[in-house]
């Protein structure tokens, strides 16, 4: 007799993640965990990879479900259709934050009176919501908001409503999950469709599992309804939360799978694509932990996708092709990055590198300024070390200073403001006094006088072409400016930790 419950086939596996797990809808989350590493040890993720995928999604899913329903529904909680006492209010975005006010006129303004199965005016989202805002009860807006849904005179806008209200009180509907709403409200049309979209990317991004989960697989492969642009959108959320989780497999599978689809009548679409899974193919990897032919494997993947992206029309191989050419020799480098991680300093660069390239965006802010401080607060010592770095690991440097200096630049206030009238007579000055010496016994200077004058480099590049200032040959200041690299990062990140 089977050790589980499960059918030896995972295609026939049950859909519902309770049912999966083989628990209640009303377990505890112990039980759920108990029932979660029961069959993950049947199914290892080395043996029964798509199995383990399965059950990680469905308990992930369920993990969700209950640590809502423990947060909003208490011991007290009353049953809304049993009295005639108001529900417990909860914390409901008003109208104008959810796109209520903008979707008054849009309905207001819409040509086709919508109707109820039966003929009658069927009563617009605008009016239903009115009644939660007047202190009506929260499940009976619920119900009447899902009552549309089911008759289908429901645009987009409804799935939003419901997507929201579900999430702030999960007891309106248990054992429901609110990304149902967002998966169903991406096929249906109306205003807010772009909406659902980036909801459903939001919930992706603060869990990786989702975009394993059957729901996420149903929305790929629904026919109606979903746009090319709506599922390459799917996709790019997937895989990003595929290259946190190190499923590089689901990827490429993606990518075969839907090459159909884009390949030709797509093109643009599909070079972001190749574009896209390279970008998380090459994400540098733990050599102690990741097989060689693993890598190796990958390394082909990379190649033969940029061998693709060449092939595709003039435009998009020209777009693309840079960024391409660049993966591939990330990818080619791959033990530069191990060699930096060996060493006590650099060791933080790659988690830098790591979360610019495939964390969440919150996951890269709190990592960012967690390590920033602590590594660079000292710009002479950065140059240094960036510098001395750069003449071994030339790519693996070259990416994490890029990644810096982007960061630095998004999260500096007032970073790229003119300079007034006292800070371009410092640059004139400066000139002056350095107008003799070459770029090597310049770019020190250069640094402590940026940063003490908060200039950005380009400021000063064009200060110094005013100025007709030209270095050595047919170099620019600006020109050699742009490829130090070193210097950019120095001050940055000086600029980011001093303020």
């Amino acid at each position: 007799m089977s050790d589980h419950h499960l059918p030896a086939n995972p295609a026939d596996w049950p859909t519902d993640p309770f049912r999966l797990l083989g628990i209640d809808r009303t377990a505890a989350a112990r039980e759920a965990k108990r029932a979660y590493l029961k069959l993950i040890k049947l199914f290892k993720p080395e043996q029964a990879p798509l199995e383990f995928q399965k059950i990680r999604a469905a308990y992930e899913s369920v993990q969700q479900t209950l640590e809502y329903r423990d947060i909003y529904s208490g011991a007290d909680a009353v049953d809304a259709a049993a009295t005639d006492a108001p529900v417990s209010k909860v914390t409901v975005p008003s109208p104008e934050s959810m796109g209520g006010a903008e979707a008054a006129t849009e309905v207001a303004t819409e040509p086709v009176e919508r109707l109820n199965p039966v003929g009658q005016s069927a009563p617009s989202v605008v009016e239903i919501w009115d009644e939660l805002i007047k202190g009506g009860h929260e499940a009976d807006v619920y119900q009447r908001l899902k009552q549309q849904v089911t008759d289908g005179v429901a645009d987009a806008n409804y799935f939003v409503r419901l997507y929201w209200m579900l999430m702030l009180n999960p007891a309106l509907e248990p054992g429901a999950h609110r990304c149902n709403w967002l998966v169903r409200g991406m096929s249906v049309p109306g205003w807010q469709q772009r909406d659902v979209i980036e909801l459903y990317q939001n919930e992706i991004e603060r869990s990786p599992y989702e975009a394993l989960s059957l729901r996420m697989n149903g929305a790929l492969e629904a026919e109606a309804g979903i746009s090319p642009e709506t599922r390459y959108d799917l996709l790019i959320a997937r895989w990003k939360a595929c290259g946190r989780t190190g499923d590089h497999g689901t990827i490429v599978s993606d990518l075969e799978r839907f090459r159909g689809q884009y390949a030709f009548d797509h093109q643009a679409l599909w070079g972001a694509l190749l574009l896209e899974a390279m970008r998380q193919l090459a994400t540098p990897v733990d050599h102690r932990v990741v097989r060689d032919e693993t890598l190796e494997n990958r390394r082909r993947w990379i190649q033969a996708w940029s061998r693709e992206i060449d092939t595709l029309s003039v435009a998009v191989a020209h777009r693309c092709g840079d960024d391409a050419d660049m993966l591939c020799e990330i990818a080619r480098c791959w033990d530069e990055f191990a060699r930096l991680d060996t060493n006590p300093w650099t060791m933080p660069w790659a988690e830098l590198l790591l979360a610019s390239n495939v964390g969440s965006s919150t996951e890269q802010a709190s990592i960012f300024r967690r390590l920033l401080p602590q590594y660079f607060a000292d710009p002479f010592r950065t140059l240094d070390h960036f510098d001395e770095y750069m003449a071994g690991c030339a790519v693996a440097v070259w990416c994490i200073g890029s990644a810096l200096v982007a960061f630095c630049e998004q999260h500096t206030p007032g970073l790229w403001q003119q300079p007034d009238e006292n800070a371009l007579a410092a640059i004139r000055v400066f000139i002056e006094h350095h107008r003799k010496l070459e770029y090597p016994a310049l770019r020190g200077h250069l640094l402590e006088f940026m940063v003490a004058e908060a200039v950005h480099p380009y400021r000063v590049c064009e200060v110094f072409n005013e100025c007709c200032l030209g270095l050595k040959d047919e170099d620019s200041l600006a020109a050699t400016l742009r490829s130090d690299l070193s210097l950019r990062v120095a001050y940055h990140t000086a600029r980011y930790v001093l303020g």
